[in-house]
C-alpha cells in the first residue's frame, strides 16, 4: 500500500520530508520504534498480539493517553480479545479509509483485571485502525493486552513510515519528587520530626479509639441479642402456659365421648326390706316384744324380692361429681358396672356404652 493513502490531502509536505528524514536517521542508528501516539503514524501490527503500558500522569493532569495501531482484516469473522489491568478508557476500531467506526469497547478500572472481547465480520479485505485511549486512575501504570484471531492479517512494518520523535521534557537530577504538565518541578517537603511524631501518636490514639468503639459495639450487639433471645423464650413460656390453661378449660367444658366396649352383667343386689314404721310410736314401743326380732336372712329376702318381680336398684342412681362442678347421674338399672383402674373411672352401661373419666377430675362417686 502506498504511504499517501494514510494521510489527508492537506498534508504538509515539508513536515513529511522532515518526518522521513528523522525515520532514516533513526533507522541508521538502529533505534526501535515505540508505540505511536499519532493518528497519522499508527504502529504497524506484525503479530496477532499487542501489549502496552500507560504511565500515570502528574497530579492535576487529566489528559488521556492514546495509542494507534494499523493492521488488515480479510473476509470472515475477526475476534478481538482484550485484557486490561488498572486501565480506564476506550478501545475503538475504525476503517482506516474515512475513519468510519466499527466497534467500541469501554473499560473501567473497577477490578484488578478486566477481560472482554468482540467479534466483527468483514465481507472483504479491509485496512483497520485501532485506537487505545485511556489512563490509570492512580499512581500505578495501566497495562493492556490485545489478541486477534480469525480473519486478522498482519501488515509489513516497512510499508509504513515511522512516527517522528516528539520533544520530551526531561527532569533535572534534583530532589524534586514530581512535576506539573508544564514541567514545573514540585519540591519535596522536608518533614518535621515533631510533626511526624505527633501524627504517629494521633494515629495510635485513633486506632485505640477505633478498637474501643468496635469492642463496645460488639458488647452492645451481644447484649441486644441476649435480650432478644430471652424475650422470645419468655413469649414461648407464656404461650405454653396459656395453651395449657385453655386445654384444661376445654377438658372441663367438654363432655367425654362414650366408647363401646365389651358388655358385662352383674348379679342384682337385693337390699333387705325395711319394716314400715308403726302409726303411733308409743303403741309400737309398747307392742314391741321384749326380745329382739331376728332379721330375715338376706337369701330369704332376695328370694322374696325376686318372687315379687320388683327391681331393688330401680330407685337408686350412680352420682359422679366432678371438681369443675359437673355432675353425672345415671339410674342404677342402666349401669352394668363401674370401676377404677389406673386412675380412670370407667362406667359401663347396660346398652354397652362406656364412659371414662380421669380420677384427677372426679370429686366423689356415690350411689343415692
Amino acid at each position: 500500500m502506498r504511504v499517501g493513502k494514510l494521510f489527508s490531502p492537506t498534508w504538509n509536505h515539508t513536515l513529511l520530508r522532515q518526518a522521513l528524514f528523522v525515520m532514516l536517521v533513526a533507522a541508521g542508528a538502529g533505534a526501535a520504534s515505540a508505540q505511536s501516539t499519532l493518528q497519522e503514524f499508527p504502529t504497524p501490527v506484525e503479530a496477532n498480539l499487542i501489549e502496552g503500558t500507560i504511565e500515570a500522569r502528574v497530579i492535576g493532569d487529566s489528559r488521556l493517553t492514546s495509542y494507534y495501531y494499523v493492521f488488515d482484516a480479510t473476509q470472515g469473522d475477526m475476534f478481538v480479545n482484550v485484557v486490561t489491568e488498572n486501565f480506564a478508557g476506550d478501545i475503538d476500531l475504525f476503517f482506516l479509509n474515512g475513519l468510519r467506526p466499527i466497534s467500541k469497547i469501554v473499560l473501567y478500572a473497577d477490578a484488578p483485571v478486566n477481560e472482554t472481547g468482540r467479534a466483527v465480520y468483514f465481507r472483504r479485505t479491509e485496512r483497520l485502525l485501532l485506537r487505545v485511549q485511556g489512563r490509570t486512575p492512580n499512581d500505578d501504570p495501566a497495562k493492556f493486552t490485545i489478541k486477534f484471531a480469525g480473519s486478522f492479517a498482519a501488515v509489513n512494518a516497512e510499508d509504513f513510515p515511522e512516527a517522528p520523535e516528539l520533544p520530551t521534557v526531561r527532569l533535572r537530577q534534583t530532589d524534586a519528587q514530581a512535576a506539573t504538565s508544564a514541567g514545573t518541578l514540585i519540591p519535596k517537603p522536608t518533614p518535621n520530626p515533631e510533626e511526624v511524631r505527633a501524627a504517629e501518636l494521633a494515629a495510635e490514639r485513633e486506632a485505640e479509639a477505633e478498637r474501643e468503639r468496635t469492642e463496645a459495639e460488639r458488647v452492645a450487639a451481644e447484649r441486644v441479642e441476649a435480650e432478644r433471645i430471652e424475650s422470645e423464650r419468655e413469649v414461648e413460656r407464656r404461650a405454653a402456659i396459656e395453651k395449657e390453661r385453655e386445654e384444661e378449660a376445654e377438658r372441663a367444658r367438654r363432655v367425654p365421648e362414650v366408647v363401646i366396649t365389651q358388655r358385662a352383667t352383674l348379679p342384682p343386689v337385693v337390699e333387705p326390706v325395711k319394716p314400715e314404721p308403726a302409726a303411733d310410736p308409743e303403741v309400737a314401743a309398747v307392742e314391741a316384744p321384749d326380745e329382739p326380732v331376728t332379721p330375715e336372712p338376706p337369701t330369704t329376702r332376695r328370694r322374696a324380692i325376686e318372687a315379687s318381680g320388683a327391681d331393688p336398684a330401680a330407685s337408686l342412681s350412680l352420682v359422679v361429681v366432678f371438681r369443675n362442678g359437673g355432675v353425672i347421674r345415671r339410674p342404677m338399672p342402666e349401669v352394668s358396672r363401674f370401676l377404677v383402674d389406673r386412675g380412670v373411672l370407667t362406667i359401663i352401661s347396660q346398652d354397652g356404652k362406656t364412659g371414662r373419666y380421669p380420677m384427677a377430675e372426679v370429686l366423689k362417686v356415690t350411689i343415692e
